[in-house]
């Protein structure tokens, strides 16, 4: 049975612009189940389908306030949301700049802990001057003032006026 390529298309349109192997666009790679991340993320991409990381800012700050009323007795202690960047920040011998933006859960379904997480890597070249970042949420705290530090960073707003050679977007057990 043959699938219409109109449908192909259609599922193909949230994602134009940002999934290619060309040298000039952005590369999208998935790992785990990121159905719901996916979802959230592309209903904050802008007019031109650019995932930046205002994008996934705004994505990973959703699905926490989606999950943050569910709760899972554990052991584990999930970090709400956290954001780090840093050039070579993860990676011996990695050459580039990497931001991320994670959520932690525990899953009610295993009582496993996973994190949600969208890694923007670039080319290092445009940060060098960037200090490494490191700023974790959690629900004692002011999410608004969060997100201000976070955004008022010189790391994130470099990365803003800036294009990522590649985007992760990640579902893993931790």
């Amino acid at each position: 049975m043959k699938t219409p390529k109109t449908i192909i298309i259609l599922l193909l349109i949230p994602f134009l612009g940002c999934i290619s192997s060309e040298k000039n666009e952005i590369r999208i790679i998935t790992k785990g189940q990121v159905d719901k991340l996916e979802k959230i993320v592309n209903s904050h991409l802008n007019s031109k389908f650019e995932l930046s990381p205002e994008t996934a800012l705004n994505s990973i700050i959703e699905l926490y306030q989606d999950n943050k009323n569910i709760n899972v007795k554990s052991n584990e202690k999930p970090i709400d949301i956290y954001v780090i960047y840093g050039t070579d920040y993860w990676k011996e011998n990695a050459k580039t700049f990497e931001i991320s933006f994670a959520h932690q859960k525990v899953e009610p379904n295993d009582g496993n802990l996973y994190e949600y997480r969208i890694d923007m890597v670039y080319k290092p070249i445009e940060f060098k001057e960037i200090n490494e970042f490191d700023l974790r949420y959690d629900s004692t705290l002011d999410l608004k003032e969060f997100e201000k530090s976070i955004r008022e960073s010189k790391g994130f707003q470099k990365a803003v006026k800036t294009k990522p050679i590649k985007v992760i977007i990640i579902k893993e057990q931790i």
